[in-house]
């Protein structure tokens, strides 16, 4: 379903002319009212990945590191492109699921010096060694799992013993009005349901990831 929904032209041009070109996550806004065009929507996309990166920093010599860092549904790419310009000396994989994605965010990366790999598939089974990545990152992708056990068993196989994953992902809260809510999204990108923080630290805490 994940996949179809990328291949509508639609989506894509979406995407491309109106999200800003370089990502398909939801970004920060600042609270201001302003007028709302593609490189107002990058700059809150970058405004994330700034927070994602300070939160890498309060734990590891992120700039100065030679670290592996995995991004789990990477859209077109541009977070790894956004923190390669800050950590040169990283090795990095894109995962993602979407043919139309993969190519823009290939075609973006041989505009620049990126040592990153785009990988065509699913990053429930990368396919890597136990104990791979330094980091996993991931914005907004997880929403499309229906079975986040599977995910986070692979995600605590392939991280590295000390390793990190940071993640953004659309969650409910308890307000009365959710449940509507969330089965309007559900039924709009095929999911069977979606998580709560109290469920994503469930599921880290089963799967040997301290929070």
């Amino acid at each position: 379903i994940t996949k179809n929904y990328y291949a509508s032209q639609d989506i894509q041009d979406f995407y491309r002319n109106v999200w800003g070109g370089e990502n398909i996550h939801i970004g920060m806004y600042p609270v201001e009212h302003a007028t709302v065009t593609p490189n107002y929507i990058l700059e809150a996309s970058n405004r994330k990945i700034d927070l994602l990166i300070s939160l890498l920093n309060k734990f590891t010599t992120f700039h100065s590191g030679n670290l592996t860092i995995a991004d789990f549904g990477s859209g077109y790419g541009g977070t790894l492109r956004y923190i390669s310009d800050k950590c040169k000396k990283s090795k990095m994989d894109s995962y993602e699921l979407s043919p139309e994605n993969c190519e823009v965010n290939t075609n973006k990366n041989m505009e620049g010096d990126y040592n990153i790999t785009v990988l065509n598939q699913s990053f429930l089974d990368t396919q890597k060694p136990k104990n791979t990545y330094d980091v996993i990152i991931s914005e907004d992708a997880f929403i499309h799992i229906n079975d986040k056990s599977e995910l986070f068993m692979e995600i605590s196989r392939v991280l590295k013993p000390g390793g990190f994953l940071i993640f953004s992902d659309i969650i409910m809260t308890h307000k009365e009005n959710n449940r509507t809510e969330e089965k309007e999204i559900c039924e709009r990108i095929g999911i069977e349901r979606m998580e709560t923080l109290v469920s994503y630290n469930t599921l880290a805490r089963e799967n040997n990831l301290t929070y």
